[in-house]
């Protein structure tokens, strides 16, 4: 199994990481903590189209790629920032909570965007982590063909969060994604939130 290296972006509280990759570990028993980042300069938008301070993913994610160990796994980087990507239709950029490269090796969570919509605590945080890695590591939707990014069951954690957080009384898989994410090796049957 691959091990999830999780890191630490621009001073998000390490109580708060150090609580969810002990989540985690529990979860994807091949987690661990790997350290502090510093932010990458070169993806800050100061102001962007729709008057917001951001980091755009497209720069980021080639830097953490480069920074992060991803020929030994899989990283999950925690940042003090929004991250934003292009939205549909080039209609501007909005902020994400968490955005993965589908199948890839690094995905992340945006404490900031969270902490926006008042879900600064690790429950939170844990659900948006999961879902990520049901990208990243889970590579849900290379496994599963019918799926278009996200899960169209509206009662599994890889649904589409439509930009807010919908996962309020969302805390499992549908049985397809779950087993996948069984076969990737998490222990579903751990989730707690």
């Amino acid at each position: 199994r691959d091990i999830l290296h999780v890191y630490n972006m621009g001073g998000v509280p390490s109580s708060l990481v150090n609580q969810l990759t002990s989540r985690l570990k529990v979860i994807y028993p091949n987690t661990v903590f790997s350290g502090d980042m510093a932010f990458v300069d070169s993806a800050y938008i100061k102001n962007d189209k729709k008057g917001n301070d951001r980091y755009w993913w497209s720069k980021l994610r080639p830097h953490m790629i480069k920074a992060t160990d991803t020929k030994r796994g899989v990283s999950l980087v925690v940042i003090n920032a929004e991250v934003c990507n292009w939205g549909h239709k080039n209609k501007g950029s909005h902020a994400n909570l968490g955005i993965s490269n589908l199948g890839g090796h690094v995905s992340f969570v945006s404490y900031q965007r969270l902490k926006k919509n008042r879900r600064d605590n690790v429950n939170d945080m844990l659900k948006i982590a999961i879902h990520e890695l049901g990208h990243s590591v889970g590579r849900l939707v290379v496994e599963r063909e019918d799926l278009r990014h996200h899960c169209p069951n509206q009662n599994c954690l890889m649904k589409d969060a439509k930009n807010g957080y919908p996962y309020d009384d969302v805390e499992t898989f549908c049985q397809s994604c779950e087993r996948v994410m069984k076969g990737r090796g998490f222990k579903t049957d751990m989730m707690e939130f």
